[in-house]
Order: C-alpha cells, then structure tokens, then sequence
C-alpha cells in the first residue's frame, strides 16, 4: 500500500487560540502571614479544608499540626447542628468520616453510607473485609453482654449479627489479655463499656443529624423543584396555555411528568429554550383538542338538562302527548340554541327561556312526531301479533298488556306508555363520552325505544279465549264493556283471587311468569298462550263488581294524597288525585274523569287496585284459618263467600 499523503496548505490559516490556565494564582497564598490564613480558613467548611489539605505538602502539614486543631472546631461550628467528633477521635479524622464520600479502605467514590457506631466509612465490599462477627473474634460463643466491650453495629439480641472492626477488636483484646491481675482486667472492661456507651450515644446524635440535614436537604430540592415547575407554568400561561394547563387536572395528568419539568435544579433561559418546543407541541396537538372535545360534551349535557326543563314546562301546558327532549334535540329549530361552535371559548349561556323561540313550531313538532311514533308502534305491535296487519293496533285489548326489556317493567296503555315512557335503560346513552347522537338521540329515539316493548299477547290470547272473544278484534273497549271477573286457576294461588281482565294479565305475568324467570324472561315466552282461568256467573260476577267498588274507592281513597296517577292523554309527571282531576279538568276539558283518562305511574301499576277475593265454603272453611289479607278484606267488605254471592 502506497503511503498517505499529508494535504499541503498554505500556512495562512489563523492559529488556534491557545487557553492557559492562571497558573501559579496562589503561589503567594502561602507567603502571608499565618494568622491571616488562619482567620480565611475560620469562614470555610470542613469539607473545603480536607479539600485545601489535598492541594500541596505544605497546607497539609499546616493543617493537619495540633496547633491547628481550632481551625477545624471553627470549621465545625459553621456546619448547623453538627455534634463534636467521637471520644478520642481528632477533628480531621472526625471532618473525613462525615463529608468525604470515599470509601477510607479502598476510595471508592460515592459511598454514602457511614457506620456510626464503628466510625467509618466503608464501601460493602470492604464492610464485608474488614468487619467480623463478635463471636469469631472471642473464639467462642459467650453472653451477649460481653460484646459491649467492643464497637459494634448489629441486633444486640442475636449475638450472631454483631459485627465488629477486626483490626480493632483484635487490639482490643490484646489489651485485655497483656494484663496480669483480675482487678486490671476489671477495670479495663469498665473503661471498655464506658467507651462504647458513648459511642453508642454520639452514634445517635450523628444519626439524628444525619437524619435532619437530609430532610433539610430533601425540603430545599421540593422548593427548587415547586419553584421550577412554578416558572414553567407561568412561562406557558403567558404564552397562552393556561386553559390546557388547567384541563390536565381534570384528565388527572401532571405536567410536572413531562421531561425536564420537575428537575431538582433551577430553571435556566437556557433550559427552557430546550424544553419549550416539545411543551407547546404537546399542549397545543394533544392537550388542546381534548379540552376542546371535553368542553363540548360538558356545555352540550348541560344545555341538553335545560331542554329537559324547558320540555317539561312545555309538555304541562299541552293538552297533548308531548314528545321527549331526546326527539326534539335532533330538530334544527332547537339544534341552532343547543349547537355552539366548538372553537374552546366558553359559548354564551343559554336558560329554559331561551326555547321559547320554538314554541310557534310546535303544533307541527308535535304532529310529526306523533304519526311517526303511533306508525312505528303499530307496525310493531301487528308484527308482534303474528304479522297481521290492523290499521290502529292501539285499541286491540291483545296489545293492551306490555313489558318493557329494558327496565323490566309491566305496563298498561300502549299508545301513551310507549311514547312517553321514561325508561331507566335510556340513562345509560347520556354519559359525556360519546358522540352528539349518543347523547342527545336519535331523531326517531321515542320510537326506537318502544320497540324494547313486547305486548304480554300470549297471556292476553288465553284470557280473550276464556271469554269467548277474537284475539285479532276484540278492543278495549269491548272488553272494557264485557267486564269479566276472572280467577286464576293456576297453582299456587290458593285462595281465589277475582281480577279484571287487565288484572288478570298482570297477576299471571307477574306471579306465574316474571318469577319464574327471575325477571330474565325470554320473549318467545310472551307470544305462546299461556294462564288457565275460571270465568265467574254473571250472578257471581255482579256480586264481585260490587266488591271491586269498595275496594277501588277505599284504594283511591288512601292514594288520593300520593302522587301516583298519570294522565293517559299527555305525560305530564305523576301528581295526587285531586291533582290529576284539576290537570284533567283546565288541561283536557274533561268533567268528569273515569279509569281510561288515568292510570298509575309504571311502579305502582302492578295491580290497579286491591284484589278482592272469593272464598270455597264447601270445605267448612273457618275465618280464622284464613290468611290475614283476606280475612281484613272481609272485614273491609272486599271478599265474600261464594254460599253469600
């Protein structure tokens, strides 16, 4: 290989700086009289004169002569609260235990555990050299109470954890055993105790300062590292990021986690020039749109519960069924109050007041809705009723009886229940974390959820077959007018019951059905005919509609204060009674009210009234054998005998 070639230059090139040290600065340092030096190194540390010490022979030698013992104690005194050196031990040896960070054996730097009780500083490799157990160094396992002849570190209880210096242990007693008599050997051991009570004590001094001039330590980096964040903060706030600051509370991240924030160091214009690129990117790309989003679903949800509000009002001055929040909220004329735009500025605030602007496209609303509504709710109900198509399926008495699958609830009037019920399963769609649709619904939301509602037809079909009538005909009205007394003819109803039509219905779904499957019934169990029941004379049964009238007046009249009863022509909330005859009355023009213009709210519709009871005599059956519901509905005039119809 042919040797390199150096590149020729021109040699004009400009020289580089060459940096000298101030070399010999303190070279006349040592030429000043003593006293003066003496008086500079009574203001320095410890650790500034150990530091002194290394630089030549001569502070060496000054410092470490006896005379110079003061400087050091001065030295001292400027450290708060730091003891006096150990019994015996020189305030240089005392300096280098407590501020050198080397290991005294081998110079391992870093080494920041000391031995207090041995008084040194050791590494753990040379912990493990230079330290023995007490029982090694006697030779034998004897009493606890002689290892405190000896420094020691370790469990005094477990003489086997003692450790002790070897080299010093071994001096030790070589003392003890160059002496001759008992009363020397006495009284070296007493002097031995003596000193290791002090060492134990100056130990715990030295602890306890250790342990202060840590906590000490550890308050002065949080001021520093709380001072630094501090800075940051306002840096960012004056940059405009005070609301995305603000927001990672909410979303429970810190800032102080992001790199180079909670430093233990004071923040520098350097620093900071470093670290302000990453900190506005991460604020601005990621932190602000979250807030943006957050602040949106939060406002939106709140204005969406003043709709409710405002709905509410509304629904109370109609005289008709008024349409849920969640259907309106999808219409423009109240999209352009609830919609604001999504920019993170706090939108101007809106107050139920403010949908009145709606109230003159009411009618139309209201129209829409309900023929969207009462169409859907037919089409399911025929297709629920084996796909035969009846153009007003509301009034059949098949479809009379329903069951919500959401909140499993029985329900009666069909047409009013599924548009204007309130089922809690809804609740579960109105949590911020979604889409504006998953909030606010759809627009055909009311409709979409009375098709959680399944009419109770099979058990329905069975009582209509009973009375002789036509599943696909028979109206409510009819039924109504027929008025059958019915009772259950199905264990385990003992006693027997006489129930309504609707009644009926209810009691086989509830006692016979629901139990059965723990509330979780399958809805091909809704469609198959199902009850047997006993259809009452008309000479019994007129008996028992006089029954019926006592126990329905003696129920409206203890519930007449209870706020309990519905208005089946528009979903007003449930009031009392009187109530309701006044709503009646100013909002429907209705005079005088009967059961079809009210109805109980859905969790006290599980029976319309108490039932009443016929009693078989033939067994000789005595009134105290009875249970106590029926014997007080016989005192009530509520239950007879059937020898007495």
């Amino acid at each position: 290989m042919a040797p390199s070639r150096r590149t020729q230059t021109t040699g004009t090139a400009n020289p580089g700086r060459h940096i000298r040290g101030r070399q010999g600065a303190l070279q006349n340092f040592l030429d000043m009289p003593f006293d003066i030096i003496e008086e500079v190194f009574n203001h320095l540390l410890p650790i500034d004169l150990l530091n002194i010490a290394r630089t030549n022979k001569q502070f060496r030698r000054d410092l470490l002569k006896k005379e110079s013992e003061s400087i050091w104690k001065n030295a001292r005194m400027n450290v708060p609260g730091l003891p006096g050196p150990f019994p015996g031990m020189s305030e240089p040896r005392f300096a280098s235990l407590c501020f050198e960070t080397r290991c005294e054996r081998c110079s391992k730097p870093g080494v920041r555990n000391i031995t207090w009780e041995l008084q040194a500083r050791l590494c753990n490799e040379c912990m493990d050299i230079e330290t023995v157990y007490g029982s090694d160094v006697l030779g034998v396992k004897v009493d606890v109470g002689k290892y405190t002849i000896l420094p020691h570190v370790g469990w005094e209880l477990n003489k086997t954890s003692i450790r002790v210096i070897e080299s010093e242990a071994l001096q030790i007693l070589h003392e003890f055993r160059s002496l001759k008599t008992l009363e020397e050997r006495n009284h070296f051991i007493t002097l031995q105790k003596i000193r290791c009570m002090e060492i134990e004590q100056h130990s715990q001094l030295m602890r306890d300062w250790t342990e202060a001039k840590n906590n000490a330590h550890k308050e002065e980096l949080r001021l520093i590292k709380e001072e630094r964040y501090q800075m940051i903060v306002d840096k960012l706030t004056d940059l405009g990021y005070k609301p995305e600051i603000d927001f990672l509370e909410v979303i429970g991240v810190r800032l102080s986690d992001r790199p180079g924030v909670r430093h233990n160091y004071h923040l520098t214009e350097r620093a900071w020039k470093t670290m302000k690129p990453s900190l506005i990117t991460y604020l601005r790309d990621d932190i602000r749109p979250r807030r943006i989003g957050y602040m949106y679903r939060v406002t939106l949800k709140e204005r969406f519960h003043i709709l409710r509000q405002a709905v509410e009002l509304m629904s109370r001055r109609s005289s008709n069924v008024f349409p849920h929040a969640e259907y309106l909220a999808n219409l423009p004329e109240v999209r352009r109050i609830l919609d604001f735009p999504q920019d993170g500025e706090a939108p101007d605030p809106i107050t139920v007041d403010s949908f009145e602007a709606i109230t003159p496209y009411l009618p139309r609303i209201i129209n829409e809705w309900y023929q969207v509504a009462t169409t859907a709710i037919n089409r399911h109900l025929c297709g629920a009723i084996e796909g035969r198509f009846v153009k007003d399926t509301s009034n059949l008495a098949i479809t009379q009886i329903l069951y919500c699958k959401h909140c499993k609830t029985s329900l009666l009037n069909p047409i009013h229940t599924m548009t204007t019920h309130k089922c809690q399963y809804a609740e579960f769609h109105d949590h911020l974390y979604v889409k504006y649709e998953d909030i606010l619904g759809l627009k055909d939301w009311a409709v979409i959820r009375a098709l959680g509602f399944i009419p109770l037809q099979g058990i329905t079909e069975n009582i209509l077959a009973v009375c002789g009538r036509d599943k696909y005909s028979t109206t409510v009205d009819e039924m109504d007018a027929l008025d059958p007394k019915l009772i259950c003819d199905m264990e385990p109803c003992s006693i027997e019951t006489v129930l309504n039509w609707r009644e009926a219905a209810l009691h086989c779904f509830i006692e016979h059905v629901y139990d059965s499957y723990d509330g979780e019934v399958p809805e091909a169990m809704m469609s198959q005919p199902f009850g047997y029941w006993k259809l009452l004379s008309q000479d019994k049964a007129a008996k028992v509609a006089l029954l019926q009238n006592n126990a329905r007046a003696r129920y409206q009249e203890e519930t007449k204060w209870i706020s309990i009863w519905l208005c089946t022509h528009c979903n007003a909330p449930p009031v009392n009674k009187y109530e309701i005859e006044d709503h009646l009355r100013r909002s429907h023009d209705i005079r005088s009210p009967n059961d079809s213009d009210t109805c109980l709210a859905p969790e006290y519709c599980q029976t319309i009234t108490d039932p009443v009871y016929l009693i078989d005599d033939t067994d000789g059956r005595e009134v105290e054998s009875l249970p106590p519901p029926v014997r007080q509905a016989l005192d009530m005039d509520e239950a007879a005998f059937y020898g007495d119809c």
